[in-house]
């Protein structure tokens, strides 16, 4: 008995010193990954045309299928070098293509006509800095999904059913997206379902829009939600959640 307990304390002392010192690594990587300046507009590149082609990521203008997807790809951008990701940086954005569009867009490849835009999508460490810069690139980021959002629907939705899908940075800028009143507009009452995954979707956001969160798999005009982190993230959703009522989906069960 005596010698299952010291295991069990060694062992107890072992996992607190290695989830501190994960804790501690992630802090010194934190600070590696901010940026050194204030941020402002003149720091920005310049912005997407999303008139040009080569400003999307996929933009499947056909009549293969009579409903569409608008997907918005998450955080890639990890550097210190700028705070928002240059659409120049063409190491980053084969990252995106790899990790973000090919695994999770084009998913929906075989129901719909799937469009991704490339966007001046905020660096990781703006997450950790939402009341100053951060939120400055953040917003940088929202602008551009809107600019391209509009052009998509002006110019290749042509009325038909939408969804919309994000991840992570990409579900942030969904949501903000749909409580825009303009954006609604533009959506009417097209909207099967909005996809943002790995952000959390509070009661105090559906009080700013017309949508409902989905509650059964045969919902419509609603959203669904979930969140997976490891237990000792340094990123904790409760900085942005607080106390609030956050919303989830089991993916599996509804």
């Amino acid at each position: 008995m005596k010698r299952s307990i010291i295991r069990l304390s060694l062992f107890s002392i072992i996992f607190l010193l290695a989830s501190c010192s994960a804790q501690k690594f992630a802090r010194i990587t934190l600070k590696k990954i901010k940026p050194d300046y204030t941020f402002t507009l003149d720091s920005l590149s310049e912005a997407p045309d999303y008139s040009n082609k080569n400003d999307w990521f996929l933009y499947q203008d056909s009549l293969k299928s009579e409903m569409d997807v608008f997907y918005i790809h998450p955080t890639t951008y990890l550097s210190n070098k700028y705070w928002n990701q240059p659409l120049s940086d063409s190491v980053n954005t084969a990252k995106t293509i790899r990790k973000s569009i090919e695994p999770q867009a084009l998913l929906f490849d075989s129901i719909a006509n799937v469009f991704a835009p490339r966007y001046r999508h905020a660096t990781f460490y703006s997450f950790f800095d939402a009341d100053s810069n951060g939120i400055k690139a953040l917003d940088i980021a929202l602008l551009d999904i809107k600019t391209a959002f509009k052009y998509f629907i002006e110019h290749a939705n042509n009325d038909k059913p939408i969804i919309i899908a994000g991840h992570s940075q990409g579900s942030y800028i969904g949501i903000k997206l749909l409580k825009d009143k303009q954006i609604q507009k533009l959506i009417g009452d097209r909207l099967v379902i909005a996809y943002l995954i790995g952000w959390p979707v509070m009661e105090d956001d559906l009080i700013d829009m017309p949508y409902t969160f989905c509650e059964d798999a045969t919902d419509l005009s609603c959203i669904a939600s979930w969140n997976a982190q490891k237990k000792h993230t340094p990123f904790s959703m409760k900085r942005y959640t607080g106390k609030a009522t956050v919303y989830s989906t089991n993916p599996l069960s509804w």
